[in-house]
Formats: structure tokens, C-alpha cells, sequence
């Protein structure tokens, strides 16, 4: 569990940089090739009323090669931020979901032992030591606020501690010295 915690975490990292390196490309791209700075790129008027080019050449100018080629470069670098962005949504929703199907099959097999829900959130946790609210709320059919409610119950009881990642939902996580 802690090395797909750390996958998560590195793959994260290295979206941001993605995004981060996008983003900046793209502010680069618009300052040098799209934005007209006025006194930066402009020479004003300098005599020639048609042109100081031949027509073909006014167009090149204009329009330079390399800005397409930026332009290209930029989209698709935010084709991959968007890539990326979807695979990890969707790889960050097969991982809750197994981990709703494992915390409902450990509910299922363990109902005589624990007579009410917290009880049965509480045996939960022994048997994984760490449990997302989300999948909380997912497993006991109920909403958030009231899964953080109970785990606020646990952590008063001194049975649990609710963390918060930087990056992710809250989680309940078993005091080790019970």
C-alpha cells in the first residue's frame, strides 16, 4: 500500500511538471509569436508607404515559420497535460474502487463479531490501519461528513487519528498502541 501511496505521489509530481512546463511554453509562445508589444516589435513609420518587403517576404514576417512550430508544440503539450490528466483520474478511480470492494468484503465477512456501524468501522480500520472517508462513506452507504463524524468519534475515543494529505482526501488511521 505505501509504494502505491509513493507511485501515486511521484506521478503527481510529475504531472505538475507537465503542467508546469506547459504553462510556461505557453506564456512564452503568446509573448514572443502572438502578442505584439507595441515599441518591442513595432519600428513605427519609417517612410515606405508600401512596404519595406516584397509581398511574399511581409507574409513571412508576419507569420513566421517558427511560430508554427511553436504552436504545434503547444498543443501538444496540453494534449498530454490532458492525457495525463485522464489516465490519472481514471487510475485514482480503479484504486478507490478496489479499495471499496476490499472494505466491503472485509464488512461482510466480519458482521457478527461487531454490532453497530461504528464498531464495524472500527474493525475495519484494525484490519487495514488506514481508510479514505470517501470510501467510508461508499462502503456504509452514508456521506461524508457523517463518515468524518464518526471518525472524529474514534479519534475522541482515542482509537484513531485523522490525517490530511497534501495531496488527497482525509484518512482515518489506527492508533498503533491499541
Amino acid at each position: 500500500m505505501k509504494t502505491m501511496k509513493k507511485r501515486q505521489m511521484i506521478g503527481k509530481a510529475f504531472f505538475y511538471l507537465i503542467v508546469a512546463i506547459a504553462i510556461l511554453h505557453t506564456a512564452v509562445h503568446f509573448v514572443s509569436f502572438e502578442g505584439k508589444i507595441v515599441g518591442l516589435t513595432e519600428e513605427g513609420i519609417s517612410g515606405f508607404s508600401i512596404g519595406k518587403f516584397a509581398v511574399g517576404e511581409e507574409i513571412l514576417e508576419s507569420y513566421p515559420i517558427g511560430s508554427s512550430f511553436s504552436r504545434l508544440i503547444v498543443i501538444g503539450e496540453w494534449f498530454f497535460v490532458l492525457l495525463f490528466a485522464l489516465f490519472f483520474y481514471a487510475n485514482s478511480r480503479i484504486d478507490f474502487m478496489k479499495e471499496v470492494v476490499e472494505l466491503k468484503t472485509i464488512k461482510n465477512s466480519s458482521n457478527s463479531e461487531y454490532s453497530t456501524d461504528l464498531d464495524r468501522l472500527y474493525g475495519l480500520l484494525k484490519n487495514r490501519k488506514r481508510v479514505s472517508f470517501k470510501a467510508v462513506a461508499e462502503v456504509f452507504d452514508i456521506d461524508v461528513e457523517l463518515a468524518k463524524e464518526w471518525g472524529d468519534t474514534l479519534k475522541s475515543g482515542g482509537l484513531a487519528n485523522i490525517e490530511y494529505p497534501r495531496v488527497g482526501d482525509a484518512e482515518l488511521v489506527l492508533k498503533e498502541n491499541n
